[in-house]
């Protein structure tokens, strides 16, 4: 590998300019003049489009990224996808631009380190609890056989194309049955009891503020139409393939179904390959 890609390489992974030119072996001004030549820079950088971000977030979230938290999730993009992710906090406060409360405009959005977000970052784990481990290991086991490649896009297509409608009807459960469960009381803990879809919808219920505020709905739509795609499971290309291979193709109904569609899609693949 030459200098050039290296240098690129532990700039990608996040190294420090000290911890690269020492790896090198080059003096720091020598390496600043590289990173410029190459355009590698972290700061004053252009953001990539929101419809690139929310692409490459689904497609980690259906090839094995749907347990990590959002600050590993951000170090996935920059890494993997090499986008370029800022804060999207102009969002935020546009749609809080017009309010009068003390967070409105442009105190509606707080910077601050991930591990301040306790909460969700402790719900990843409760959500693998919930169903998830079971998806996790059903693809590692096929990794470990051969049958899955993560690297190979035919593999991570035919994946999302035979298993990603059953793990979506299962978020869904996952879903519903969250927002239905009773949170108990505990003691010495500042937490209010009940269930989350009263709790969100009817704060009052327990005495609590509800700080919900109306937005414009032309905003919104505005919004979902500039900066939104609509998340599919899998490539239609791919799908139009399998017909023409499997022409009287019908949906799995389970896993073993799925298990058994997926090895054969990439039997057949194999024909052409």
């Amino acid at each position: 590998m030459s200098r050039e890609s290296l240098i690129t390489k532990y700039f990608k992974e996040g190294f420090t300019y000290n911890e690269i030119y020492h790896n090198i072996s080059i003096s720091r001004r020598h390496l600043i003049r590289i990173l410029q030549k190459l355009g590698l820079k972290r700061k004053g950088i252009v953001e990539d489009s929101l419809e690139s971000i929310c692409t490459a977030v689904i497609d980690e979230i259906f090839s094995g990224g749907s347990c990590i938290g959002y600050k590993r999730m951000w170090q996935r993009l920059r890494l993997i996808y090499g986008l370029k992710v800022k804060r999207i906090e102009a969002l935020q406060q546009s749609l809080r631009f017009y309010h009068d409360d003390s967070l409105s405009g442009w105190k509606s959005f707080i910077k601050g380190k991930s591990t301040s977000n306790q909460r969700i970052e402790s719900y990843w784990s409760q959500l693998r609890r919930h169903g998830l481990d079971f998806w996790i290991n059903l693809f590692k086991d096929l990794r470990e056989r051969d049958f899955y490649n993560d690297s190979s896009m035919i593999h991570v297509e035919c994946l999302r194309f035979c298993f990603g409608h059953l793990i979506r009807a299962e978020l869904e459960t996952i879903r519903h049955e969250w927002n239905r469960h009773r949170i108990r009381k505990q003691k010495n803990r500042h937490i209010a009891p009940g269930k989350p879809n009263c709790l969100y919808y009817l704060p009052e219920v327990i005495g609590a503020k509800n700080y919900m505020k109306p937005v414009n709905e032309h905003a919104i739509d505005i919004l979902k139409q500039d900066y939104t795609l609509k998340p599919k499971l899998y490539n239609e290309i791919f799908c139009q393939l399998v017909k023409v291979l499997i022409p009287d193709i019908q949906v799995p109904l389970n896993v073993e179904e799925s298990v058994e569609l997926y090895l054969r899609i990439l039997n057949l693949l194999k024909v052409y390959t």
